[in-house]
């Protein structure tokens, strides 16, 4: 009677291993996805603007998407020195934050306002699908100061 109680209780254990260690695994292999921007692209607040730049290269990671279309991204940056910055409570609202990708029209403003490489141009212009004949017109428009 005792070897069956065993014989039982191991075969239940061995089951409930196997029925646990995948979602077990799931959950602790389960990574999202990072990405590296191609291009230089414009962030702002939830008003749209100010609009700041997010350089080329910077990695994106992948936190959760919406059922209204949008995802929700997270980088890391580095800071040395004190953060001039007020800590805020774990349930405080904080404002959204929105990436987006340069226009056509706004590459004559961004030139004007943000330090762009070369390679960074070329990126935004092969993006937008911008022809010689586009930055030939945006160099004709450029004002000196």
């Amino acid at each position: 009677m005792k070897k069956k109680a065993l014989f039982f209780a191991g075969v239940s254990l061995i089951f409930m291993a196997g029925v646990v260690t995948p979602f077990l695994w799931k959950k602790t292999m389960d990574t999202k996805a990072s990405y590296r921007l191609k291009e230089p692209m414009l962030i702002s607040n939830s008003n749209g603007a100010p609009y700041y730049m997010i350089p080329t290269n910077t990695v994106l990671h992948f936190e959760k998407g919406f059922a209204e279309g949008h995802q929700l991204y997270k980088i890391d940056v580095f800071f040395k020195g004190k953060l001039p910055a007020d800590q805020l409570a774990p349930d405080a609202a904080s404002e959204s934050t929105w990436l987006y990708p340069l226009d056509a029209d706004d590459i004559p403003k961004v030139l004007h306002q943000y330090p762009l490489s070369k390679e960074d141009l070329v990126q935004i212009m092969k993006a937008r699908k911008m022809t010689r004949d586009d930055l030939a017109q945006i160099v004709r428009d450029w004002k000196d100061d």
